[in-house]
């Protein structure tokens, strides 16, 4: 498992041209590039077909607005094995919410479609794991959400009861305005 490093580019002084430079060769650079981002990109993209990728990173990938493009990356490249979730502070230097994630690269649309996602969120210290039970999810739903959001805290039946609230459900804008 790889540790890339976190740094936002924005923080660097006079980073324009660093950030106008990546922004044309990763599709993941935009608005607030992380060179994490960069890291899981570029490693996806140096994978062959079926080669596992594993890294420790903050978590804000999963979800943040800023990450759409990394995951669609994510999504349109690999077959996602694994997410774990680690709610303790993992380095004593870095202030971030950490996950695991492992990736397989899989070049065929159909296989990446129909895996199925193992996501745990660690109750305690690593030190202290003696067993995971994994929640279940099918990729394809991280796909068919707007932003690609890889909303972990829901599994199968779950998602399927929210897919069918959001396809038969009436939007409240319809009836009333704030």
């Amino acid at each position: 498992i790889g540790n890339p490093p976190y740094i936002l580019l924005q923080n660097i002084p006079d980073s324009k041209p660093i950030f106008d430079f990546v922004k044309h060769i990763y599709k993941a650079a935009q608005y607030k590039v992380d060179t994490y981002h960069l890291f899981i990109e570029r490693s996806i993209n140096l994978l062959r077909n079926k080669g596992v990728l594993g890294f420790i990173t903050p978590n804000t990938f999963l979800k943040n607005k800023y990450t759409v493009q990394l995951r669609k990356v994510i999504i349109d490249n690999c077959a996602i094995d694994k997410i774990i979730l680690i709610p303790e502070k993992v380095f004593p230097n870095a202030s971030v919410d950490t996950a695991i994630a492992i990736f397989l690269r899989e070049q065929n649309p159909a296989e990446r479609h129909n895996n199925i996602i193992q996501s745990v969120q660690l109750e305690s210290s690593l030190v202290e794991i003696k067993s995971l039970s994994f929640k279940e999810v099918r990729q394809s739903l991280f796909s068919e959400k707007d932003g690609y959001s890889f909303n972990l805290s829901f599994d199968k039946n779950t998602y399927s009861w929210v897919s069918k609230m959001q396809r038969f459900a009436e939007p409240l804008g319809n009836f009333a305005t704030a």
